[in-house]
């Protein structure tokens, strides 16, 4: 009795360290669990973890696990020829795992497992330069991948590089890497590499000093442009205070200059104020009838401007 239980576990840890058929499944694509068995009649599959069944010739989901509803299948015209095998559509992280296959037919029972593994492979790598950085860069990859720099010609030791990886809600990675350039570098071109067991995937780009220099110029000009704009929002509210101060002392100056006049003139503003009009004189600096009276509306500008000056200056 001893024995037999003994010979039972050495089986099975066999069949779990060993007899496992591996599967590579590309992530959101449909992958194929393999599984056969002997036999023509009475045919019984039982799918675990997903609780996928055949029996009694009709399929048997009540029992399935709500995240693999309407994404497991078998090859309903092959089981006749033996074929068990599962199809798994939409394969996502979580799916990754252990599963059972397990067979009864009129030859007997068989059970077979399937270790599957999920991979999204490095699809695209950008690579751009700012300034004297290079940023390097690739999302939703799984596993989670390697980053590498490199130069052509070989031989610079890149220093000072700084790499992030950052986990996805749908459990994949995006990575990135900055590496600093200077002029003294020479030209040279830099590749970054992004790679995972199964994928990989490279990026270069070409620097010249000069390319460096134009940067930094870009830079400066950028700079300076923001200063220049942020000083006349500055300036242009102080301009507009000032005009508006002006053109108040100018009005309230305008009726004591009025009022002045005809007090140093009393007779001529009484007996000829209608020969010229003040206030066209202050605003066009014309007398409205020059032929009359033009000495008199040439007084009555310099009088005005005297008085405006004395006001602004105070």
């Amino acid at each position: 009795m001893d024995s037999a239980l003994f010979l039972l576990i050495l089986s099975f840890l066999w069949t779990s360290s060993s007899g496992d058929t591996e599967v590579s499944c590309v992530f959101m694509e449909s992958c194929v669990l393999p599984c056969s068995f002997q036999g023509k009649a009475d045919i019984v599959i039982h799918w675990t973890p997903p609780k996928h069944s055949h029996e009694s010739n009709q399929v048997q989901l009540q029992l399935q696990d709500g995240r693999f509803r309407g994404r497991t299948s078998l090859f309903q015209d092959q089981l006749s020829s033996g074929n068990a095998s599962l199809l798994l559509t939409g394969v996502n992280v979580e799916d990754q795992g252990r599963y059972r296959c397990q067979t009864n037919t009129d030859a007997g029972e068989d059970v077979s497992f399937v270790s599957l593994k999920v991979h999204a492979p490095v699809k695209t790598v950008s690579i751009d330069q700012a300034g004297n950085r290079i940023t390097c860069s690739s999302e939703g990859v799984y596993p989670m991948p390697e980053l590498t720099w490199s130069t052509d010609p070989p031989g610079k030791v890149l220093l000072g590089s700084t790499t992030l990886v950052q986990a996805t809600e749908r459990h994949l990675y995006n990575i990135s890497s900055s590496l600093p350039v200077s002029d003294s570098d020479g030209a040279l071109n830099y590749s970054c590499n992004v790679s995972t067991p199964t994928s990989s995937r490279t990026a270069t780009i070409g620097l010249h000093p000069s390319t460096l220099a134009e940067d930094r110029g870009r830079g400066i000009g950028l700079v300076v442009g923001v200063i220049l704009v942020t000083g006349s929002m500055c300036l242009v509210p102080l301009l507009l205070l000032k005009c508006s101060e002006f053109w108040k002392k100018r009005k309230s100056v305008q009726p004591d200059i009025l009022s002045r006049e005809k007090t140093e003139n009393p007779t001529e503003g009484n007996t000829k104020g209608a020969d010229f009009d003040e206030e066209s004189c202050l605003r066009t600096n014309i007398p409205s009838q020059p032929t009359k009276k033009p000495n008199k509306c040439k007084l009555y500008i310099k009088m005005a401007g005297d008085k405006l000056n004395s006001s602004l200056r105070n």
